[in-house]
């Protein structure tokens, strides 16, 4: 007898391990296959890449620290993974950057190297100073799809 799959699971049971992720691993899930994305879009509807999951890492800090402060320090600390994180981890490609600013899409790298471009003329055409993205200077910008 050959060993189940996913995919040969019974439907309540596909239900029920979608039921059980958050919406961002259930998003990883949906797009591994066609039969699972409809079960995905049942269950969550439409999810965008800001979306995250909660993930545990091993404290840093625990390493660094001596021996009277390690049972301060928790074993573990909570950091988000965004969808878009664990979507170009998937797919493996390099060239796709994430834009979060305006569009909250992949695009190309080609693309958003001339959306920087486009952001960093504008900042300097209204007298901005120095250069940083933390100032998004780029607020409000139309992107012009036609250059």
């Amino acid at each position: 007898m050959q060993a189940p799959t996913l995919l040969t699971l019974p439907g309540e049971v596909q239900l029920r391990i979608f039921d059980k992720l958050d919406k961002a691993t259930s998003a990883c899930l949906g797009v591994t296959c066609k039969y699972f994305y409809p079960m995905y879009r049942e269950l969550h509807g439409f999810v965008g890449l800001l979306c995250y999951t909660p993930i545990r890492i091993p404290n840093p800090a625990k390493k660094k620290k001596g021996l009277r402060e390690l049972s301060k320090q928790p074993d573990f600390i909570m950091k988000k993974r965004y969808l878009h994180e664990l979507l170009r981890t998937w797919i493996n490609r390099r060239d796709l950057e994430f834009y979060g600013q305006n569009l909250n899409k992949f695009i190309s790298r080609k693309t958003w190297e001339r959306l920087e471009n486009e952001k960093q003329r504008l900042h300097t055409q209204r007298g901005g100073g120095y250069w940083s993205p933390a100032r998004k200077p780029w607020r409000g910008l139309i992107l012009n799809r036609n250059r």
